[in-house]
């Protein structure tokens, strides 16, 4: 605008004037997709690159963008998890940073909380206390969790990483959730404290129905059947049936 004044001052004409400007700008860039290109793959692709530059701008750019291309439960699935899980793979490869890989996890953590913070839960919701098996670190499984749960219909009580038996059992006596879920992404060795630990957490439960998802849940699932306890499906309609079915049960 500065610009224009100037010239129009010096007495050239306005449309002469913003001729001249427009000429000495390059035309900015338009994305054009390919129909062809899957936008959720090109998606992970970008936010990888991203967090291997840890370009922090870039990357929130392209989380907010992947938010936006359906709804949160499926920007997560097709786009938030698949992308920290290459960037992992990418980390244990040697190819990526630790830097890297904690940027990345950190930001696409506090996404999905984001995306869970304004999906309107009924007030009369049955409650699910989510929390990670002890030792169990990696947050972004429950909170993809607890994502799904609320777009169902349920209100989920988040504990978060690293959460002992003794945790279970305070919030199961506070809270008298309907459900506990727990997420398993390693599985405890050896086998005898893996089997310690389940059990120690189906105590903790009591009555309450307890089911155990994860990358891990089935390595542990002859352990979590015989108290009860039942292994998250990986399908998502079964995932939801499930929990009707101990609801009902409840």
């Amino acid at each position: 605008v500065k610009q224009m004044k100037q010239l129009i001052d010096a007495g050239i004409s306005a449309n002469e004037a913003a001729g001249q400007l427009l000429a000495q700008v390059s035309e900015p860039r338009v994305e054009a997709l390919d129909p062809e290109v899957d936008p959720y793959e090109l998606s992970v692709t970008r936010i990888v690159e991203a967090a291997a530059r840890l370009d922090a701008a870039a990357l929130a750019g392209q989380i907010r963008r992947a938010v936006m291309l359906d709804s949160g439960v499926v920007a997560f699935e097709r786009v938030l998890r698949p992308a920290l899980a290459e960037i992992g793979d990418r980390w244990h490869a040697g190819e990526l940073s630790v830097a890297s890989e904690h940027f990345a996890s950190h930001l696409i953590s506090a996404a999905t909380l984001d995306l869970l913070r304004v999906v309107a839960v009924p007030a009369d919701a049955p409650t699910v206390v989510l929390g990670c098996l002890a030792e169990e670190q990696h947050v972004l499984p429950l909170y993809g969790a607890a994502l799904e749960l609320a777009s169902w219909g349920y209100r989920p009580f988040i504990l978060g990483a690293r959460t002992p038996p003794t945790a279970i059992a305070r919030a199961r006596a506070a809270l008298a959730p309907d459900i506990i879920g727990l997420s398993a992404t390693m599985t405890p060795e050896p086998p005898s404290v893996a089997r310690e630990l389940v059990y120690a957490y189906a105590d903790a439960c009591l009555d309450v129905p307890l089911v155990i998802g994860g990358a891990s849940a089935e390595a542990l699932a002859t352990f979590v059947r015989a108290r009860g306890a039942h292994v998250m499906p990986a399908d998502a309609a079964a995932r939801r049936r499930l929990l009707a079915q101990l609801l009902s049960r409840a």
